[in-house]
């Protein structure tokens, strides 16, 4: 249930993010991007551990 509220709040962000040609950037600048994950909805190398507190 959670999930689905982070997507709705999320939703406008992504809309904005999605209409620009974007290159990927790591999530953490100063760590290595060469084994990391690319996430596609936001551009991003995911070369860190990603914990949320709501």
């Amino acid at each position: 249930m959670m999930e689905k509220g982070l997507h709705i709040l999320s939703k406008p962000l992504h809309q904005l993010v999605s209409e620009k040609n974007l290159i990927y950037i790591p999530l953490r600048s100063d760590s290595q991007t060469q084994n990391a994950e690319k996430n596609i909805r936001w551009h991003i190398f995911v070369n860190e551990k990603v914990e949320f507190n709501i």
